[in-house]
């Protein structure tokens, strides 16, 4: 009984995103990073998902990104790239100067992590950020 629950809660939570099946790929140009929580400039700490076109974060896709921290001047003042296995990132520093934050997918598609299954868009995931 426990197995089909968790099968029926897989495949419910599965059909849920608006993918498209063209050309044999998984497509779903409706995801989107979103930031969760984030204190870049006290603490360094920054919190994102992906998230479907009603923003509700997806927590089984992954996919590795690049950050660049900007300063009111946009000169970059931080860049770091990430693997995309975890969303919360946790900076060596505090970045009190940063004005803003652009995060970029380094492909375009996402994975999900419980299929490997690849869902690609037509350009690489990307979120420019205002910082608190």
């Amino acid at each position: 009984m426990r197995t089909l629950f968790f099968i029926t809660l897989i495949i419910g939570h599965a059909t849920a995103f608006a993918q498209e099946l063209i050309d044999d790929k998984y497509v779903d140009n409706n995801l989107q990073f979103l930031v969760v929580e984030e204190n870049v400039k006290r603490t360094g700490l920054l919190d994102i998902c992906i998230a479907d076109a009603d923003r509700r974060c997806i927590e089984n896709l992954m996919t590795g990104y690049e950050v660049w921290a900007y300063n009111s001047q946009d000169k970059v003042i931080w860049k770091s790239i990430w693997s995309g296995q975890k969303m919360r990132m946790k900076f060596k520093q505090k970045i009190p100067d940063a004005d803003y934050i652009v995060i970029k997918a380094r492909a375009p598609f996402v994975v999900n992590k419980l299929t490997t299954t690849k869902i690609y868009q037509d350009k690489p995931l990307e979120l420019r950020y205002t910082l608190k």
